[in-house]
């Protein structure tokens, strides 16, 4: 009995970037070898135990466990409240501003406005 090795394609990928390395003021050395992959049809959060953010603090400042810790605190959860509430509002001023009739601007005008 034969076996045959098939291998997987390969997973399209959003953004893949590796090994980034950055030196601050042609001295200090800040990140180096710090790797971000964002797989298509994935959701990727930036905060989280394991986000991208916390991964390259860890390795650029060699952590034992990650700096930003917002999961399940009061703050997050004013964030999110905070961000969904502007997107509302600017979709709902921008809609109301790009329907406005342009001749009222001009009344407005006119009347000295």
């Amino acid at each position: 009995m034969a076996t045959q090795t098939v291998a997987a394609p390969a997973a399209e990928h959003y953004l893949t970037i590796n090994n980034i390395e950055v030196i601050y003021d042609h001295v200090i050395l800040v990140l180096k070898g710090v790797s971000l992959d964002v797989p298509k049809g994935k959701i990727v959060a930036l905060l989280g135990a394991n986000g991208p953010l916390n991964r390259l603090l860890i390795g650029a400042f060699n952590l034992a466990t990650p700096p930003i810790q917002l999961e399940q605190t009061l703050t997050i959860i004013l964030l999110a409240h905070v961000f969904y509430n502007v997107t509302v509002v600017v979709r709902l001023v921008g809609g109301f501003w790009g329907n406005l009739n342009p001749r009222l601007v001009e009344a407005a005008q006119t009347l000295g406005a």
